[in-house]
């Protein structure tokens, strides 16, 4: 590095993120320290943007955000660079997000077809919800819930929160940026012992028909435990959808956590390496 650079040593993704998309709108060679404990390097910013290309460069805050980030969940399994794709239309649509605070019906089925092309590039289905079918159909059930794209209703909240977070970034240079409450916009406030939360809103109706919720949810008044419990007598966890609010068969944070931390921990290292 020369004198008068600037290097970036948070080794945070969405810096390095907002780093390739405004790299042309700061006066001054940019950089990024990244890297392990063991394997250290500095990466110029300036040559990943011209790898990239600027059509990437100015959508790859939507695509970020709307794949997952620290504040937006990640499609299970679907890594970045399945959206760093040559596709004019995708590169738009992310381009669009985070523009404006709030979306139009069209841009999210615009989203929602995109979603689509992440699960399956080959099927004809440009929602959701019919491409959860069309799959579930194709493997003759035997396919695991987090393998198949979210429903409808669940995209829009994650669009939702997707389009705040990229709203955020596409505003960091400038002085005082009026944000909105981020309440009705994928997120809502709680209460928990008289004090306001504001946690994730995952969505708006039943995770499933109510004659599968029976068969799924324990009822257990209690205690969970065997061999009443019909979570424990087919090995699962109890969720939301059971009775009691909380009990020793929940999943802990750490098992929730677990396989995103393995993914995180590596995400500026195979996601973005160049």
């Amino acid at each position: 590095m020369r004198e008068g650079s600037i290097c970036d040593c948070s080794e945070d993704t969405d810096v390095f993120i907002m780093g390739v998309a405004f790299h042309d709108k700061i006066g001054a060679p940019l950089f990024q320290k990244c890297g392990t404990r063991t394997r250290r390097r500095i990466d110029d910013i300036r040559k990943v943007a011209a790898t990239l290309g600027i059509e990437v460069c100015r959508a790859i805050i939507g695509m970020h955000a709307y794949t997952g980030c620290d504040t937006v969940s990640a499609f299970a399994g679907k890594g970045k660079s399945s959206a760093l794709t040559t596709n004019r239309e995708i590169k738009d649509t992310f381009l669009e997000l985070g523009q404006e605070w709030d979306f139009s019906s069209e841009f999210m089925d615009r989203l929602e077809a995109l979603t689509c092309l992440l699960y399956s590039a080959q099927s004809p289905s440009t929602t959701v919800n019919d491409l959860r079918y069309h799959m579930f159909c194709a493997k003759k059930g035997e396919i695991e819930s987090h393998q198949l794209p979210p429903c409808r209703d669940c995209l829009v909240k994650h669009a939702q929160r997707a389009n705040y977070q990229a709203g955020i970034w596409r505003r960091c240079l400038e002085q005082d940026p009026q944000v909105p409450s981020p309440v009705g916009r994928g997120w809502k406030i709680e209460m928990e012992e008289g004090v306001q939360l504001l946690v994730v809103d995952w969505m708006d109706g039943q995770p499933a028909p109510e004659a599968i919720l029976d068969l799924l949810a324990c009822k257990c008044s209690r205690k969970c435990a065997l061999p009443k419990c019909v979570c424990m007598a087919n090995k699962l966890k109890c969720t939301d959808m059971c009775s009691l609010s909380d009990c020793e068969n929940r999943p802990s944070m750490s098992d929730n956590e677990e396989s995103a931390d393995e993914n995180d921990d590596d995400e500026l290292e195979s996601d973005y390496e160049f």
